[in-house]
C-alpha cells in the first residue's frame, strides 16, 4: 500500500489547491451565454495580471484531472500482471511529466489569443443587454468561443476519459477474471478488490460533491426563471425566436428590468 501514498497525496494536494483557487484566490464568475467572465478573488486585490489569475485557476483544475489519471495508472502498474505497462522509473516519470505539461498548457493558446477585447465585449452586450457593473470593469475578459474553445475542451476530455477508462476497465477485468488463477491467497485477492473499490469511491464521490456544489449557481438561475412568470415567458420567447428584444412593451421592462442580468449570468 506504500506505492499508493504518493499519487493519493498528489490528488489531495491538487484538490486543496483547486478549492483555494476557485473559492479564495481567483473566484471566477461566468457571464452566460457569452464566453466571458471575471475574477473576484484575493489576487485581484493585489492587482495580479489578469492572464496570470486565469492561469492560476486553470492549472489546479486540469492538474487535478491528471492526478486522477496517475492514481489509476499507479494501481494498474501495481495490480495488473502484464507486460504492457511502464516498469522503468524513468519511463513513468516522463509519462507523468508529459501529462502535467499538457494539462498546464492546454488552454494557454486561448488565454494569449490576440482577441480584440473591446469589440468582443460589445458583442457580448448584444447578448446581455443589461449586465451588472462588473461587466464594465477591467477584470472582465472574453475568451475565443466557437469551434476553438469547443475543440480544446473536447481534446482534453478525450485525453482524460480515455486514460481513466483504460486503466479502470483493465484493472476491473484483471480483478474479476484473471486474479483467481494466480497463486495468491483469497484474503489478498479480497484486499486488492476492496482497495480498488475504495479508490473508485474516493475519486467518484469527491468529484461529484464538488460538481453538485458548483451547480448551485446554474440551478438557482434555472429555478428563478421558471418560478417567475415574466422571466419564464421571456426565456421561452428567446428560445423560440433566438433573439433578445427589450422593447417598451416587454414584461421585463415594466416590473423586472432591474433583474434582467440574473437570467443570463451564472455564478460558478
Amino acid at each position: 500500500m506504500q506505492k499508493i501514498v504518493k499519487p493519493l497525496m498528489e490528488l489531495q494536494i491538487w484538490n486543496t489547491v483547486t478549492d483555494l483557487a476557485f473559492g479564495f484566490l481567483v473566484t471566477p464568475i461566468a457571464f452566460v451565454p457569452c464566453n466571458s467572465g471575471a475574477v473576484l478573488g484575493l489576487l485581484r486585490l493585489f492587482q495580479v495580471p489578469l492572464w496570470l489569475q486565469i492561469f492560476s485557476g486553470q492549472i489546479p483544475l486540469t492538474n487535478t484531472a491528471v492526478a486522477i489519471i496517475l492514481l489509476f495508472e499507479n494501481r494498474y502498474s501495481a495490480i495488473v500482471q502484464t507486460k504492457y505497462k511502464m516498469t522503468r522509473p524513468t519511463t513513468r516519470l516522463l509519462y507523468q511529466a508529459l501529462c502535467y505539461m499538457y494539462s498546464c498548457f492546454v488552454l494557454l493558446p486561448l488565454i494569449f489569443f490576440d482577441l480584440d477585447q473591446e469589440k468582443a465585449k460589445l458583442e457580448c452586450l448584444r447578448v446581455i443587454p443589461c449586465p451588472i457593473e462588473l461587466f464594465f470593469e477591467p477584470d472582465h475578459f472574453v475568451i475565443p468561443g466557437g469551434i476553438s474553445l469547443l475543440l480544446f475542451i473536447i481534446i482534453f476530455t478525450i485525453f482524460l476519459f480515455c486514460n481513466i477508462l483504460f486503466y479502470a476497465i483493465r484493472i476491473s477485468y484483471f480483478l474479476n477474471y484473471e486474479l483467481q488463477f494466480l497463486t495468491m491467497s483469497l484474503k489478498t485477492q479480497k484486499m486488492q478488490k476492496s482497495s480498488f473499490i475504495a479508490i473508485l469511491l474516493h475519486v467518484t464521490l469527491n468529484n461529484l460533491a464538488v460538481l453538485f456544489v458548483s451547480l448551485h449557481g446554474p440551478f438557482s438561475t434555472v429555478f428563478m426563471i421558471f418560478a417567475n412568470r415574466p422571466y419564464r415567458e421571456y426565456t421561452m420567447r428567446i428560445w423560440n425566436t433566438g433573439k433578445m428584444t427589450l422593447g417598451p412593451k416587454s414584461d421585463l421592462n415594466q416590473d423586472y428590468s432591474k433583474h434582467t442580468t440574473h437570467v443570463f449570468q451564472i455564478v460558478i
